[in-house]
């Protein structure tokens, strides 16, 4: 078989071509190695950097959490504290916060604690929606005889009170007492209704309605008296913060 001088040719210069680019691989791979290294050098360092700066800047909350010790009903300031410190951090400086188990445990504890509740801390988890209804006055008889100018005033009106809930929180067997407060123009005095008494579903629902009324010798009669809120009387009960497990 004879050979193409044609094909020898290009067979040649294919071969040269080949060598040719392995020469320029090796080069490449040279110049790859050496940006790969390079690439590296700096992750390790900004890895170095970053974790320097998280173990920092966790490195208080990691003590705060160490002292909070046992749980107990006054420390729900301190763990939500801590929390929000917590969900300040990014992903990685929160891997630092190597006491973060120890934090949920405290919220865990904390939220199957019953808490009584008190006058002082029954704001922090219901208000109140007032309506008034059927309100009447009436000028009563002469206080002196044949005197027409002093006379008994009277008011009454129903007021009907409904709870509304601030927190997501248990309510367990939770009654409160209060009484309805009510002021006169004039400074002429004030008026407190029957005393209301609420009876709390674990929701923190309730509604009840009370009895309004004011009697006083007084000339001119004053106008509509105006809401100024109302008295808690009493409160009886406990909540938990833990909802689920109730």
């Amino acid at each position: 078989m004879n050979n193409n001088p044609h094909l020898e040719k290009m067979k040649k210069t294919v071969i040269a071509v080949m060598f040719q680019n392995k020469s320029l691989d090796g080069k490449l791979k040279k110049k790859i190695s050496i940006i790969v290294m390079l690439i590296f050098t700096i992750m390790v360092f900004c890895l170095i950097f970053f974790s320097f700066n998280a173990y920092t800047l966790t490195k208080n909350i990691n003590n705060q959490i160490k002292e909070i010790g046992s749980v107990t009903v006054n420390s729900e300031d301190t763990i939500s504290d801590l929390e929000q410190k917590y969900d300040g951090f990014n992903n990685f400086q929160k891997l630092f916060v190597y006491k973060y188990n120890d934090l949920a445990k405290a919220r865990k504890t904390f939220n199957s604690l019953p808490i009584p509740l008190t006058i002082d801390n029954i704001g922090k988890y219901i208000s109140y929606d007032v309506k008034f209804k059927d309100y009447f006055e009436s000028i009563g008889k002469p206080i002196f005889f044949g005197d027409p100018t002093y006379r008994y005033y009277d008011a009454s009106a129903n007021a009907d009170v409904a709870t509304i809930t601030l927190k997501d929180v248990y309510f367990d067997n939770v009654i409160i007492k209060l009484k309805i407060g009510m002021e006169l123009v004039k400074n002429l005095g004030s008026w407190n209704g029957d005393e209301i008494t609420l009876k709390l579903s674990p929701d923190g629902l309730a509604q009840s309605s009370g009895h309004l009324r004011y009697s006083v010798p007084i000339f001119p009669p004053p106008s509509m008296p105006q809401y100024k809120g109302m008295e808690i009387i009493s409160v009886s009960g406990n909540i938990y913060n833990d909802k689920k497990n109730h």
